[in-house]
């Protein structure tokens, strides 16, 4: 089972409900961030010392932490690498030959999902495997 997450409290709603189908599934579960190279590539650039760059790994390492205390077994976690955070997912998917992957909305409509895309969409799209997209309850309906 897979858990992708962006950093954002959105994206962490899913944790609880990853735990809980990891539960009754008795799933390992891997917890995945994608990192857009280019943007790894500017932010070195304006950093002036290079000790001041944030681990691209601590967010997932903290999430996998969080479904581990809970879960009471390892969880794993990964950084993947790709511009474009659903087809690095969907790669990955198929190269762990995932049983589930869980994702959460962000509830963009209309134009704005137009606009942006939907992560979750193209997931849902071009997954080998099921995906349970999660709405978070803070999100206006």
């Amino acid at each position: 089972m897979v858990v992708c997450v962006d950093g954002s409290s959105t994206a962490e709603a899913a944790l609880p409900i990853a735990t809980s189908w990891a539960i009754a599934l008795h799933d390992p579960v891997e917890v995945v961030i994608v990192a857009d190279p280019e943007a790894q590539q500017e932010m070195a650039r304006s950093v002036t010392n290079a000790g001041d760059l944030p681990s691209e790994s601590g967010y997932p390492h903290r999430m996998a932490r969080r479904i581990e205390a809970d879960l009471g077994r390892p969880v794993n976690y990964e950084v993947l690498h790709g511009k474009h955070p659903g087809r690095a997912i969907v790669d990955h998917l198929e190269s762990e030959q995932a049983s589930l992957a869980i994702v959460s909305t962000h509830g963009a409509t209309g134009l704005d999902r137009v606009l942006i895309g939907s992560v979750a969409m193209d997931i849902v799209h071009r997954s080998p495997c099921p995906v349970l997209v999660t709405r978070p309850p803070h999100l206006p309906r």
